[in-house]
């Protein structure tokens, strides 16, 4: 998910620790574990127990929240890296960098150890068939999954990772978007991104993209399907928007009680989500990020472990209920999966992530 601040470890610390953008990424994936967790134990219908599904009228769980949020930072975030590169080429290196050495591991760790464990055959499981596909789909931000996990409710080696490929892509528009010139100002940037939230309504042409781009070759869907694509390109235009805004808009405490009315309103009218929500939770988002206490400010001071635990947590769980044969009450299981992913990610930062994000900033300097 958002990753931008795994790029701070290599900036200057001083702007790092002027926000609490490193806890909230810390405090979502977490909250997708705590969707998740459930729902890898007792199946989707877990989810339509959660609160936030009550209150919203069965429009969105604690996991989409966190997702939602992440692409919200993500937008704020990667907008004010690019305009601080000093070219497109370098951009495009140091988002790479960020993503897809730590994302390569996670996957070997997920298709080829867990994956293996929970193999409906183990005999062949190591196939060049299977090896070609896994390249395929891992170069394309994408878990790969042979027959796995017979009989348990997810047969995905790392059902998370789904977003990681649409974050990449609002990281590739943000290119074109620039060409166009909708960060030189804000004027400009909020008709487009009021325009696309429109487009997502009830009636509107972007409300009900398909899924999938068909059935067929598994190589047909190797890019996600159009359904999602508006709604992250909204998140992430949304986060863009409050950055250009941001000296005008954060020093006004009042506007808090507008946002949190809007949210109100959208959870009684959860139809007018494109208009409401990632308006009015962003801004309550990075108000606090902008405000919070001083204590919060320095999340990340033994490592950006976020990313890690996003891609680490799914596979850990799974790992965890074949460990147990799904003997495991909830709880524990949320725990343990935290606690070891977190061990994972932090694995992956100092051993993998970070000295590459050095060696990169070094480069692109």
């Amino acid at each position: 998910m958002s990753t931008d601040l795994g790029e701070a470890g290599t900036s200057t610390q001083s702007r790092r620790n002027d926000n609490a953008f490193d806890f909230l990424r810390l405090l979502f994936a977490c909250m997708v574990i705590l969707s998740h967790v459930p729902s890898q134990q007792y199946g989707r219908a877990a989810a339509h127990r959660e609160l936030l599904m009550t209150i919203t009228r069965h429009h969105l769980t604690w996991g989409d929240l966190a997702v939602d949020g992440f692409f919200l930072i993500s937008g704020y975030l990667i907008v004010q890296s690019f305009e601080r590169c000093s070219g497109v080429k370098n951009y495009l290196f140091r988002r790479v960098a960020r993503i897809y050495p730590a994302f390569v591991i996670a996957m070997l760790f997920s298709t080829w150890l867990v994956g293996w464990w929970g193999a409906v055959s183990r005999i062949g499981y190591f196939s060049i068939h299977h090896a070609a596909w896994f390249a395929i789909f891992t170069a394309a931000l994408k878990s790969y999954s042979p027959p796995v996990f017979s009989g348990y409710h997810f047969a995905n080696v790392n059902g998370s990772t789904w977003t990681i490929q649409y974050e990449f892509l609002c990281y590739l528009l943000v290119i074109p978007t620039a060409v166009c010139g909708l960060f030189s100002g804000h004027s400009r940037l909020l008709a487009v991104t009021l325009t696309l939230a429109i487009l997502q309504l009830p009636g509107f042409p972007l409300h009900s993209l398909p899924n999938r781009w068909g059935n067929g070759s598994p190589l047909i869907n190797v890019i996600s399907g159009p359904q999602a694509m508006p709604r992250f390109f909204l998140y992430f235009l949304t986060g863009a928007c409050y950055l250009k805004m941001k000296d005008r808009l954060f020093s006004h405490p009042r506007l808090l009680i507008a946002a949190t009315s809007g949210l109100i309103v959208y959870c009684i009218y959860p139809a007018l989500e494109p208009i409401l929500l990632p308006a009015c939770f962003g801004f309550i988002l990075f108000y606090f990020a902008l405000h919070a206490p001083k204590c919060l400010h320095n999340s990340a001071r033994y490592g950006d472990f976020s990313y890690g635990i996003y891609l680490y947590a799914w596979p850990i769980t799974m790992a965890l209920l074949l460990m147990t044969n799904r003997q495991i009450a909830t709880g524990p299981l949320i725990l343990f999966t935290i606690l070891a992913s977190t061990v994972f990610a932090a694995i992956s930062w100092h051993l993998v992530e970070r000295p590459i994000l050095k060696w990169v900033h070094t480069k692109t300097r």
